[in-house]
């Protein structure tokens, strides 16, 4: 499968432009896509690229159209091109999916099923020989947050320390920094350019399994309520029969080095609706807050 790399303003910039051509296929059923436009976060990691390569083959094979994969900068950029109607699919976090759902036509098909079923926790984490072993005990020193748009490594912390807590985390900690991806921030961490990270626990256990950072060199000192997993989202402009399709698809991949592949272990794709969701803009609440407070 083809790749092509977009950012926020590539993605801007690519409104209309036809950049990819695809090949000879059989023709499609009325108004399916000629081709199927994946966006991928590389903030993952290269083994979960691979992973999802692979998915996106069984994909192909399954609907008979070309899928095109794009390894994308950041989730913003994955938000404004579903919006702009220049990837087709991708696999976003709950926080994520509920902004893209908010700005444009898009639907929540797929989720992925993990030994913890079809949720996840979110984590705050220190390195095991820091000497911290409590939340208390990070007071004045520095934290790394995902990025403004994670679930997991940004809104859960952020509502346990505002609302259990009760304490703002710029007054909390000397330094917060958004790494820009979990991997990143486990890696910041790590590289002790940061005292505690935020990132979820099947992100830790992808750093461990890629030989980033060791087993056990990192120690989680607080665990967030459920998650749901990250959907798989589709442009709801489709017709019906191409997302059941699509769907189908989907839950029908029962590779199980792929799955393994894919963070967090996955056992499963199985489906998913949009009121899975509903935790997460339960959540949104504290980002209006934080918005509210900086404005003021």
């Amino acid at each position: 499968m083809p790749t092509m790399t977009i950012s926020r303003r590539s993605a801007l910039a690519m409104i209309g432009a036809g950049l990819i051509s695809s090949p000879l296929w059989a023709a499609s059923p009325i108004g399916w896509p000629k081709q199927l436009r994946y966006a991928i976060v590389p903030n993952e990691g290269d083994n979960a690229i691979a992973g999802y390569a692979r998915l996106l083959k069984h994909v192909e094979k399954k609907l008979g159209i070309p899928v095109v994969s794009y390894p994308v900068n950041d989730v913003p950029a994955v938000i404004v091109a579903l919006a702009n109607g220049q990837v087709d699919v991708a696999r976003i976090g709950g926080e994520s999916y509920v902004i893209a759902r908010r700005q444009g036509n898009v639907d929540a098909l797929a989720t992925e099923e993990t030994s913890e079923g079809t949720g996840y926790y979110g984590g705050l984490w220190v390195r095991s020989d820091s000497g911290i072993h409590s939340v208390a005990q990070t007071r004045g020193k520095c934290l790394a947050f995902n990025g403004p748009n994670s679930t997991s490594g940004y809104l859960a912390p952020m509502n346990y320390f505002m609302k259990d807590l009760k304490v703002d985390p710029d007054k909390f900690f000397s330094r917060i920094v958004f790494a820009g991806g979990a991997v990143p921030a486990v890696l910041a961490l790590v590289n002790k350019q940061v005292d505690v990270c935020a990132a979820s626990f099947p992100y830790e256990a992808l750093a461990v399994k890629q030989g980033l950072v060791k087993q056990d060199e990192l120690m989680a000192i607080w665990k967030s309520p459920l998650i749901p997993n990250p959907a798989y989202v589709v442009r709801g402009d489709f017709p019906k029969d191409f997302r059941r399709a699509f769907l189908s698809a989907l839950t029908s991949y029962q590779d199980e080095v792929g799955l393994a592949a894919l963070p967090g272990g996955v056992k499963r794709i199985v489906a998913t609706s949009d009121s899975e969701y509903d935790f997460v803009r339960q959540l949104e609440q504290i980002k209006t807050e934080l918005q509210t407070r900086a404005k003021s």
